[in-house]
């Protein structure tokens, strides 16, 4: 259940924040400032564009393709009006506001947000920096060819991966900014169909007056370019994300063995994260006690669940294969004013109202209602646990043996020869051994830090 809800969470953040309301604030940007261009200068609108997409940047659901479509069909007549420049120098100096806004972005998530974010235990955990897929991922970054800046494999992800996750995450793992920053720069392949498609779809819009009484195209072929840049586009961003992936996976799911042993030799596991995924383990294990759905769970809860659960499925069959019934047909070349009736809420249909009706319905009913209970579910389990029974975590010399023993047996506790203060590990709630060898670089814990 919890699966479910979550892939269709991030679903209605990518779909309809991510993408369908980001598509109507742009339009209501592109038409602000085109309509103002004749006051405002080339370098005022570039410092506004740049600092809007620099906001959009930092939010997580926003992609950059947006945004530099946008750049291309703001900045041309822009600087066909202020610096009397032709389309494709246009064009170029969009190019070159688009990468270089692309770069800002990749530093401020690096550096403020992922470098800000590295020293707390519970971010670098949610991060699994110690899963496979995120040390192979730091492996590649941190790997160069023989004396270069980059190589592929980290071009691939810089490129291919999804903008805000992958900078921030540069920054939580300690990624040192100007390596990744040069392996950032064949962006530019994504960035410029992107912009040309911008550019190509204003260009479409151009008329002029025939002297026959009827306005005819300018550039009659910019409306097939622009069809044909949308299309390299969307190849490129699929291929870059499938090489992005390869990537990843190049270090954990090779053939050769020697590649597997050297990812633990090469990115050791974080010892600090270890810890709290033992304590979590702990959590989770009484989670799973609490929330089982024959043996714990009252009828009331169910109920709530399988609620939740189908407001969030209707919810994204809505959303997904009826979006034309949810949404108007709307395009960054529209205006609020002649396709909206000068109203952004008629953008939202009536079927759209009830689809994110349903995903709050939802959200308000698993993460509220069923987390709350749920939370004070497990409290009231570790109270009693806590007081009929304390096991002890007994791990020997060489990190692999474990015993589960009452507190009283600990007391009596013979160590094996040689070992002089054997390290006890007291866990409350879980009568099931832990601690592997990956655990034996950890610090002695106490009753009371579990707690």
């Amino acid at each position: 259940f919890m699966s479910a809800m979550y892939w269709s969470l991030a679903f209605f953040l990518i779909y309809v924040v991510g993408a369908q309301f980001t598509i109507v604030l742009l339009s209501y940007l592109l038409q602000t400032l085109t309509a103002d261009s004749n006051n405002w200068s080339l370098t005022t609108i570039t410092l506004i564009l740049c600092s809007i997409g620099l906001g959009m940047f930092l939010l997580p659901p926003v992609p950059g393709v947006p945004i530099y479509m946008t750049l291309g069909m703001i900045l041309i007549p822009v600087g066909q009006s202020e610096c009397g420049w032709a389309p494709w120098q246009c064009i170029l100096y969009g190019l070159c506001v688009s990468l270089a806004l692309k770069l800002i972005a990749c530093t401020v998530q690096q550096k403020v947000i992922g470098g800000g974010l590295q020293h707390c235990i519970a971010i670098r955990q949610y991060c699994r920096v110690n899963s496979d897929m995120m040390r192979s991922m730091k492996l590649v970054l941190t790997t160069t060819s023989s004396g270069g800046w980059f190589s592929w494999n980290k071009v691939f992800i810089l490129v291919g991966g999804p903008d805000w996750p992958t900078s921030v995450l540069c920054g939580i793992m300690g990624l040192p900014l100007l390596p990744i920053l040069m392996g950032t720069l064949p962006i530019i392949v994504l960035i410029t169909p992107t912009l040309l498609t911008g550019s190509f779809t204003y260009l479409a819009s151009v008329q002029v007056w025939d002297g026959q009484g009827q306005n005819e195209p300018l550039y009659p072929q910019a409306q097939t370019w622009a069809t044909i840049c949308a299309a390299v586009t969307a190849v490129v961003q699929l291929g870059s994300m499938v090489l992005a992936a390869s990537a990843v996976s190049s270090n954990i799911s090779s053939a050769d063995d020697e590649k597997k042993s050297r990812l633990d030799e090469l990115v050791p596991l974080d010892p600090q994260v270890l810890e709290a995924d033992l304590r979590a383990q702990v959590r989770q294990d009484l989670y799973d006690q609490v929330t089982d759905w024959h043996q714990s769970m009252s009828w009331m809860m169910k109920i709530v669940t399988m609620v939740a659960l189908t407001a969030w499925i209707v919810s994204f069959h809505l959303l997904m294969y009826f979006d034309n019934y949810c949404f108007v047909e709307y395009q960054l070349s529209y205006t609020i004013e002649s396709h909206l009736q000068g109203s952004v809420w008629n953008f939202i249909l009536p079927l759209g109202w009830i689809a994110m009706g349903l995903a709050l319905l939802g959200g308000v009913l698993q993460f509220i209602v069923f987390g709350g209970w749920a939370r004070s579910a497990v409290k009231k389990k570790q109270g009693q646990q806590q007081q009929q029974r304390e096991d002890t975590l007994v791990v020997d010399e060489d990190g692999g043996e474990k015993m589960m023993m009452g507190t009283s047996d600990y007391e009596s506790y013979q160590p094996p020869p040689g070992v002089q203060n054997p390290t006890a590990d007291m866990v409350v709630g879980t009568t099931t051994p832990i601690v592997t060898s990956d655990y034996q670089e950890l610090s002695p814990m106490t009753l009371d830090h579990i707690r």
